[in-house]
């Protein structure tokens, strides 16, 4: 890299001081980086060669022999195959090889979301820039014979994004996917500026935000639901949530709802398939369907539409949230709603502020009873198509993680969805292997199926996915080496 630098630098290229200095000490940490690696293979290859040697001391002094010409062919193949395994937090010292793969990214299809949340992207006035408006420039002076510039003020995006997303430990199996969905939000223009927050609750049990998320966030002093509030009517807040920490489930979250939902438009972005909501804290709350008759109105201005006969809705005594998932059509049919179409609704939820907690009807996933037979028939009831293939194809897995499902999407089930993950997960059909923290690695976390459901998924699946999952996920990792920026670290 040095020497590319002189190069570069001989066919006057422009770099500032800075520039210069930055590249010298980037090359410098390549080059100990590379060198610690050569010698820890230089290490590993020589206590092997040292290993292999003790062992053929005795069989030098004899001709190699036909059988023997066969055996060696067949170690060489077989020394030249690896499998992929990512590294878990459970990991001790071994003689296994590190390398770099490619992580395939958590949401399948970033511009198909994008474009559903096209309503959104109006473009307004700004206040107080403008640029020279050139045509009606030159026309004025044409038709006045005064030279007068004419400005016009320059547009930019109609709304503000407050992204809050729930920091409880479940839904630390959504880091990815989140952070995906946070440079989406970034990095297609949907929004004039863009701010993440972290939500969880102090010892107090009192809900608060933090600028950030996850680590970054730890040390940032909390700050007050009422600072998302605006009065320009251009922000709007988005809740990303699977509504099953403890402050959901009490109620106190519904403090902070009702805070953003009296002044600003506020949603909230489920990350559970509809199937298993009643099983959250929306299971205390009543489903609507909400339409607003103008664009960007507070949630208590939206029209609400009872979906139950059965329920006795209660607008004045509750707060009135939309709900929708990373999915193009529900995503698109609440763009569509917040921007005052009134011939679209969307679904939503009222949650009431004096509601008494029902614990047998949130969220509880038991499955500590039920058989390997039983479990795989209640998920094979309750999940999609697309979640049933996603876990037959697991089962054919050495090992289980969110790399490895990220990977596994990407090659065999590019249509796969968020929630398709979800369904798989929250099936009872696997376990974690270690204690899943707040602090956690996410993705260094290994899941297993529990007792003899694994056998059961294989057993029903072709046998040609079960070549298929080790075949593709190796052509994956090859098309794409050294093409992405964010890899996970995985075992060879």
């Amino acid at each position: 890299m040095i020497d590319k630098l002189i190069t570069a630098l001989s066919q006057e290229v422009e770099m500032s001081t800075e520039e210069i200095a930055d590249t010298i000490w980037l090359a410098l940490q390549i080059q100990e980086s590379q060198s610690e690696s050569v010698s820890s293979d230089f290490s590993l290859t020589q206590e092997k060669t040292q290993t292999s040697d003790d062992k053929t001391t005795s069989s030098d002094s004899k001709p190699p022999t036909a059988d023997s010409n066969e055996t060696g062919k067949n170690q060489d193949s077989e020394s030249q195959k690896a499998k992929i395994y990512p590294q878990s937090q459970q990991q001790t010292e071994s003689l296994d090889l590190s390398f770099k793969t490619p992580n395939a990214p958590s949401l399948r299809q970033p511009l198909t979301l994008a474009r559903a949340l096209k309503p959104l992207m109006r473009r307004i006035p700004a206040g107080t820039n403008f640029v020279l408006d050139e045509t009606a420039t030159i026309e004025g002076i044409a038709s006045t014979r005064l030279w007068l510039p004419v400005l016009r003020p320059t547009l930019e995006p109609w709304l503000d994004l407050e992204l809050v997303v729930d920091e409880s430990i479940s839904m630390q199996i959504w880091r990815q996917t989140i952070r995906d969905l946070e440079k989406l939000l970034k990095n297609y223009g949907i929004f004039r500026d863009v701010r993440v927050w972290g939500m969880t609750a102090n010892e107090g049990e009192k809900v608060e935000i933090r600028r950030g998320i996850g680590a970054a966030a730890k040390n940032k002093f909390p700050r007050s639901s009422k600072e998302l509030i605006d009065g320009s009517s251009r922000r709007l807040v988005l809740i990303v949530s699977d509504c099953v920490s403890s402050y959901w489930r009490d109620g106190k979250v519904t403090k902070a709802l009702e805070i953003w939902a009296n002044s600003v438009p506020t949603a909230i972005i489920q990350m559970l398939p509809k199937w298993l909501w009643k099983r959250t804290a929306l299971g205390r709350a009543s489903e609507v369907r909400l339409r607003a008759l103008t664009p960007g109105v507070s949630n208590q201005n939206l029209i609400a539409q009872e979906v139950s006969l059965w329920e006795e809705l209660e607008e004045k005594k509750g707060i009135k949230v939309p709900i929708f998932t990373l999915e193009e059509d529900k995503a698109k049919t609440w763009a569509q709603m917040l921007s005052g179409k009134s011939s679209v609704s969307t679904l939503g939820f009222v949650f009431k502020l004096d509601a008494p907690v029902k614990e047998n009807r949130l969220f509880n996933l038991d499955y500590s009873q039920l058989s390997p037979e039983d479990r795989v028939q209640a998920f094979r009831v309750t999940a999609s198509p697309m979640a049933r293939k996603l876990a037959g194809l697991l089962a054919a897995a050495p090992v289980i993680s969110l790399p490895v499902v990220r990977l596994i999407r990407g090659a065999l089930l590019p249509e796969s969805l968020q929630v398709n993950v979800a369904e798989v997960f929250l099936g009872g059909l696997l376990k974690p292997l270690s204690e899943i923290k707040v602090e956690s690695n996410p993705d260094d976390v290994l899941y297993g199926f529990v007792d003899g459901v694994r056998e059961l998924l294989i057993d029903s699946m072709p046998s040609e996915w079960v070549l298929q999952v080790v075949d593709k996920v190796s052509e994956y990792v090859a098309e794409r080496v050294g093409l992405s920026l964010e890899d996970f670290a995985a075992v060879l």
